[in-house]
């Protein structure tokens, strides 16, 4: 399949371009463009190259994908260029990136930025767009779908062929009921071999593609709701499956998509900056006393930074102290972050109180996909009587949870009937 051609420019710290490797083993740089931000101590260009590919890869997933998110946050990345950088950041042994997503900043961490490891960034990048997205993807679909969109080289399709046929294809129950990829190296590669396996027939063969995104959206049915949309068993999908293997081809990224221009802005990366990044990539990973060790080695000056307390919110909420967390958020809030996971739970622990409003109306402003969040601000206006904002928010819900329709159904009403409007029938999942 054709590979896309782009074009890119770095229009400022062009220097760094030629500075040599080894005099910028600990130099950090950001590398930013429209939707994406790097911190990274690899080579500029291949920083900006990178970035360049994942947002023709933005570009071709939105095309694809119905009711995607149209204008995401910036998602951030931080690049080690060595393994032995990237070890104190690792997950496990075996994997080359990792996203740490949830509400709020993003993050993919690569072990190692290299032509060889854009596959893994690409994949990462796509787990990324779905968080955006609000979807709720069961483990193998989310990881099928990554594939599918990041690109299988002929090289890996023959390796999973290979090893689908020698140790068979799991049951269908099995692999829905996988929660996460395995921590053992076989059986977390068969989970992927067969997650993609099975994505790709959903998208390649009839019956099955076209009914795919309609159960992307909606799969909390699992494949009972797919197989019941299509007509299908259970025993004809997997022999359909079982067939498709011998099948499976090379998958190539931003497949027709458009060429596309794309600016990257490179500039040198302030220390305290990148402690705040990596100290969040350690709380997010899980590793809370190198997060919390970092955070207390970072000078006074650190806390005017909004991600500082953003962090020591993060830390506060692992212990539970909520006052503490309160506190620290509040700062965040005040000093302007938009870290809507950091939002959010502020928003929870101000629940009830008038001081929660600009939170959800900041939060809404940045996640403009969260539901939830436009529900709970709706009834905060409704309680305030402030008719016209509540419509503008019960509006712009996309679905009604099943256990949110009695609400939405009756929010409506009351706003309909205090702005004598017709009724409005709202959508629901």
């Amino acid at each position: 399949m054709q590979r896309l051609a782009v074009v890119f420019m770095c229009v400022t710290g062009l220097f760094l371009l030629h500075i040599p490797a080894r005099a910028r083993e600990t130099q950090w740089i950001r590398v930013a463009s429209p939707h994406l931000e790097m911190f990274t101590t690899a080579e500029a260009e291949t920083a900006a190259q990178a970035l360049i590919e994942l947002e023709s890869l933005r570009i071709c997933f939105r095309s694809a994908a119905p009711d995607s998110a149209t204008e995401p946050a910036r998602l951030r990345i931080v690049a080690f260029s060595s393994e032995s950088e990237y070890q104190v950041f690792r997950l496990n042994s075996y994997s080359p990136a990792y996203f740490v997503g949830g509400s709020g900043q993003g993050t993919i961490v690569l072990g190692r930025l290299a032509k060889e490891t854009l596959p893994a960034l690409r994949h990462e990048y796509i787990h990324a767009l779905v968080e955006q997205s609000g979807w709720h993807l069961p483990p193998w679909l989310a990881e099928g779908l990554a594939e599918q969109f990041a690109g299988v080289d002929a090289g890996r399709v023959r390796y999973r062929k290979n090893l689908l046929k020698r140790q068979g294809f799991p049951s269908l129950q099995a692999l829905e009921m996988v929660q996460s990829a395995s921590q053992d190296r076989e059986a977390a590669l068969r989970f992927y071999a067969a997650s993609w396996a099975l994505t790709n027939l959903l998208f390649i063969e009839a019956p099955y593609r076209d009914h795919v995104w309609s159960h992307i959206k909606g799969s909390e049915a699992g494949l009972a709701g797919l197989l019941a949309a299509v007509g299908r068993s259970e025993s004809q999908l997997r022999r359909d499956l079982l067939r498709h293997i011998d099948r499976l081809k090379t998958v190539s990224p931003n497949e027709g998509t458009t060429p596309v221009s794309v600016v990257c802005d490179v500039q040198p990366a302030a220390d305290t900056t990148v402690q705040l990044v990596l100290a969040r990539v350690q709380e997010r990973a899980g590793d809370a006393s190198g997060a919390r060790a970092r955070l207390e080695a970072l000078p006074e000056s650190a806390r005017q930074e909004p991600e500082y307390w953003v962090v020591a919110g993060d830390l506060a909420m692992l212990n539970s102290p909520v006052e503490e967390a309160l506190h620290d958020y509040e700062k965040a809030m005040d000093l302007g972050s938009r870290d809507s996971r950091m939002l959010q739970r502020l928003a929870v622990l101000r629940q009830g109180r008038a001081e929660a409003v600009p939170v959800l109306e900041r939060l809404v402003e940045v996640s403009p996909w969260n539901d939830e969040a436009r529900l709970v601000l709706s009834s905060h206006y409704l309680r305030d009587q402030r008719w016209p904002e509540a419509l503008t928010q019960l509006r712009q819900v996309k679905h009604a949870p099943p256990e949110r329709e009695d609400f939405y159904r009756r929010a409506m009403a009351i706003v309909e009937s205090h702005l004598e409007l017709p009724p409005v029938i709202l959508s629901t999942r």
